[in-house]
């Protein structure tokens, strides 16, 4: 509306295009006092390797040293002001076991046990901050009360989506889905569909934006395929 205000009022001569300048007024009045769309609970970039909870002017990265390049574009889109960095654990093993083919093994029912609890107690430990086992997962309570869980090691996909609301892997699996019902984010639906955000809505629900609905455009349909 703004732009066809504009133009009448730049190219017509007659007394019509002072309807422009109106037109024009009108679009920024409305942009001003038109409801904003609320902010995300959560951001993930594309490869799945970055995820922030926002909360106010406050970001909660799963990472120590973000890559500026993704994050400072989070800053400036969500005018934040403020980083908490996550918090690392100390002292605990993780298991990194790997087949012949160098996959990761999946856990024995003990070790499953174990990974859970672990899961657990760090998502109740700091909420609205991810608490991170180094290179093997990070878990956080968003302050509506969904646990979001990154997993890098694919060991742990089992652990994080019995025990999380929401799961992020950057690992390309095979899988679409948590037997739980958790929502998942994996790094093959993250490359078709881009970025996403998550916003917790009134209800209590996930609501998911993803950066591309559709993979009709020639730039894109790349996303399709490996």
């Amino acid at each position: 509306m703004a732009v066809a205000g504009f133009l009448l009022l730049a190219l017509l001569r007659s007394k019509i295009r002072y309807l422009g300048a109106g037109i024009a007024a009108l679009a920024t009045v409305l942009v001003v006092v038109a409801p904003s769309e609320p902010p995300p609970d959560m951001v993930i970039a594309e490869d799945g390797n970055l995820v922030a909870i926002v909360r106010g002017q406050v970001l909660a990265p799963n990472r120590p040293h973000p890559p500026d390049f993704i994050f400072d574009q989070w800053r400036m889109a969500l005018a934040a002001e403020r980083d908490q960095p996550p918090q690392l654990l100390e002292g605990v093993n993780a298991i990194r076991r790997r087949d012949i083919q160098g996959r990761s093994e999946r856990l024995s029912a003990v070790e499953l046990r174990n990974a859970r609890d672990a899961l657990r107690q760090a998502a109740t430990s700091a909420e609205n901050r991810f608490v991170c086992l180094k290179g093997v997962w990070c878990t956080a309570t968003h302050d509506s009360g969904y646990v979001v869980t990154i997993v890098e090691n694919p060991a742990y996909f089992g652990a994080a989506c019995d025990t999380a609301d929401i799961v992020v892997t950057p690992a390309r699996l095979r899988t679409t889905r948590c037997r739980s019902g958790a929502l998942l984010f994996t790094g093959e639906n993250l490359r078709r569909f881009g970025a996403a955000e998550v916003r917790i809505d009134d209800q209590g629900s996930p609501v998911v934006t993803t950066a591309y609905t559709r993979l009709d455009r020639p730039w894109i349909r790349h996303r399709a395929y490996n």
